[in-house]
């Protein structure tokens, strides 16, 4: 029997079609994270469900654990391990058997919230997600990796610094995404923050409820659909970074313009830092002080947190009009003249008491051995980056302001103690 070249054409239609459809089935997604991913985690339901729906439908969700519930049909496999830190699965090298198990070419990644819980600094997180990056490329060196910039969390009290700590890491999280990238495994930014909010959305602050559960589910949804239609060329083209929005109805008021140094093109932010010239806004970090392009800054947060005034402002052309909407909300914080009348009632009842004697005793505590033996055991100043800095008296950790003036805290100097 002879075949014609249509036949022939046809028939290779048909095959290529075919084989298409089986490689969309070798595509093996692995959900991974912790609680929020697998406990129960029902937006990976409602994604599976949004995936079929829309004709994908030749995808394998993998990992050891199998579904805990959930109302919508799906396919129930993750790797979502409940109270798991990045640190630990990374330090422990737990990852590399999961991966050995399923061979993942895909993976969804929100991990972090309990590393931040724990109070790990973003720094160890950050390598804690270098290294589990390089264990899933030691699996498969053309993995597709999308890492969430994880949603916010407001748990009633019990940790009042996570969420500021979540948009500090969620900031640094496009750079190091960038800088990590390759051609042949892209690493795809996933901006779960931004519209996530950490009541309405939550059961506890932390764990989403089912509108929750929807919303993330529609933004794994758009930057899942990109990668496998081929669109990976960005390294965050799916994020717009917690960093670039403050619109999240999260707590937290304004991890934002830290990633931008103008407004207006000829307007930028600047930090007024207490009765020093204004400095410059971090990039890459929202809380503290860092260093960048050669010069000391401040993360908005810290920025924004003083007491007492100051904040974010807009300089323009070299003069710096202060319209600081940004520190309209620190102007709460200057309930801080609390520690003002703390200092009176020291010395009214001294005089009271004893009226003649006392009056020798007064001038003792007045005489500010508190401020005196201060200056001693601080040992001097901090080397900051060639920026001479007086030790904190009675600021622990972080930057301060004592005796009208900008201060370090030791352990925020480390090891740039001089004397």
């Amino acid at each position: 029997m002879r075949i014609n070249k249509s036949m022939w054409c046809s028939f290779v239609i048909a095959a290529l079609t075919i084989f298409s459809f089986n490689s969309a089935h070798a595509q093996r997604v692995m959900p991974l994270g912790d609680s929020i991913t697998g406990s129960p985690g029902c937006w990976r339901a409602y994604l599976w469900d949004q995936l079929q729906n829309a004709g994908y439908t030749g995808l394998d969700f993998v990992g050891s654990l199998g579904p805990q519930g959930c109302s919508v049909q799906h396919d129930g496999d993750n790797e979502g391990h409940g109270g798991i830190l990045a640190t630990n699965m990374a330090n422990e090298n737990q990852l590399v058997g999961w991966l050995n198990q399923t061979n993942p070419e895909i993976v969804l990644m929100h991990l972090g919230t309990n590393d931040v819980w724990s109070n790990r600094s973003t720094s160890l997180i950050l390598q804690a997600f270098t290294d589990l990056v390089a264990d899933m490329r030691a699996n498969n060196s053309s993995v597709k990796i999308l890492v969430a910039q994880i949603i916010p969390m407001d748990p009633a009290g019990s940790c009042a610094e996570c969420d500021t700590r979540v948009i500090a890491l969620n900031n640094a999280l496009p750079n190091w995404a960038s800088n990590l990238s390759s051609q042949s495994s892209p690493i795809t930014v996933v901006d779960q923050w931004s519209g996530f909010d950490a009541v309405a959305d939550t059961n506890d602050g932390v764990h989403p409820n089912d509108g929750g559960d929807r919303k993330m589910a529609n933004v794994w949804f758009n930057a899942l659909s990109s990668v496998l239609d081929g669109n990976t060329s960005s390294s965050s083209s799916s994020s717009s970074s917690s960093s670039s929005s403050s619109s999240s109805s999260s707590s937290s008021s304004s991890s934002s313009s830290s990633s931008s140094s103008s407004t207006g093109g000829q307007c930028s932010e600047m930090c007024q830092w207490y009765q020093d010239d204004p400095r410059a806004v971090c990039v890459n970090q929202t809380s503290g002080w860092g260093w960048e392009n050669g010069q000391s800054c401040i993360g908005v947060e810290t920025c924004n947190g003083q007491s007492g005034g100051g904040g974010v402002i807009q300089v323009c052309d070299g003069s710096t009009p202060t319209p600081t909407p940004t520190p309209t909300p620190t102007a709460t914080p200057t309930a801080t003249p609390t520690p003002t009348p703390t200092a009176t009632p020291t010395p009214s009842p001294t005089a009271t008491p004893t009226p003649s004697p006392t009056a020798t005793p007064t001038p003792s505590p007045t005489a500010t051995p508190t401020p005196a033996p201060t200056s001693t055991p601080s040992g001097g100043m901090c080397d900051w980056y060639g920026w001479q800095v007086a030790l904190c008296t009675n600021t622990s950790s972080g930057w301060g302001n004592e005796n009208n003036q900008t201060c370090i805290s030791r352990d925020a100097c480390g090891d740039n103690i001089v004397n």
